[in-house]
């Protein structure tokens, strides 16, 4: 947000699907009343995507000569974060806000509780305790403090695509800090799924989640949960109360 020190950076990693890279941005700007930062990393895009994102004034931008995948990537956009922001989002390009007020929705409910070190609009359950899944990297925000931990951040390379927000929650976990859903009402913002991945003449390198050998390896002691109340939890997951 211009003149203003931000609250919040937001860290997209764009990889061509420009029209969808336009609507976040668009969207992005039209209806963030918070101080914010956007740092985009491109990953060698199409010139087209280049040109559109060079064109952004307000974007600050960093162009890498090779494709290095998602989770690098973004550790590239939060190591230049400017010193004022007390939060991180990762937001993906083909994400559309909805709602003016998506980011106080978003920090509210970090601020609702000292506990809460972490929140997203959706829940990828696992029916593994004592997490039960995390919070989807599309659109998953958390304190600075954080990233800065080095028994939590940065970001796990290891999985440079899916995986490396399961870790970070793990982690987090360990160090006494959890998780709240936002709530599916309201809809603060629209996720179009897929638009900028690689094609299959470039895959994206996929590692398959080790749900419990992260946690273990996060120091936490994973049990599964009985399927009669797998229901209930998820429910109120999804309601954006707490994971117990």
């Amino acid at each position: 947000m211009d003149g203003a020190s931000p609250v919040v950076t937001i860290a997209i990693v764009t990889y061509n699907a420009t029209d969808y890279v336009r609507r976040c941005l668009e969207s992005i700007r039209e209806l963030s009343a918070v101080p914010f930062e956007v740092i985009v990393v491109d990953n060698a895009s199409a010139e087209e995507t280049r040109s559109y994102l060079r064109g952004v004034d307000w974007i600050r931008l960093i162009l890498n000569d090779e494709n290095r995948l998602w989770c690098p990537a973004l550790n590239q956009a939060l190591a230049a974060a400017r010193g004022s922001s007390r939060y991180f989002m990762l937001l993906n390009p083909d994400v559309e806000i909805l709602d003016r007020d998506w980011l106080q929705r978003l920090i509210a409910i970090l601020e609702s509780d000292d506990r809460i070190g972490i929140t997203g609009t959706q829940h990828n359950y696992r029916p593994l305790g004592p997490m039960f899944g995390a919070i989807d990297g599309h659109c998953f925000m958390f304190r600075r403090r954080l990233y800065m931990d080095p028994e939590i951040g940065p970001l796990d390379e290891s999985y440079p695509w899916n995986g490396s927000p399961y870790v970070f929650t793990a982690k987090a976990w360990r160090k006494g800090w959890i998780y709240r859903v936002h709530p599916p009402s309201p809809r603060i913002l629209v996720h179009h799924k897929g638009r900028s991945r690689a094609t299959a003449k470039s895959p994206v390198l996929n590692r398959k989640i080790d749900a419990r050998g992260i946690l273990e390896r996060a120091g936490l002691n994973p049990w599964r949960e009985n399927r009669i109340f797998t229901p209930f939890r998820r429910a109120l997951i999804r309601r954006g109360r707490l994971p117990s």
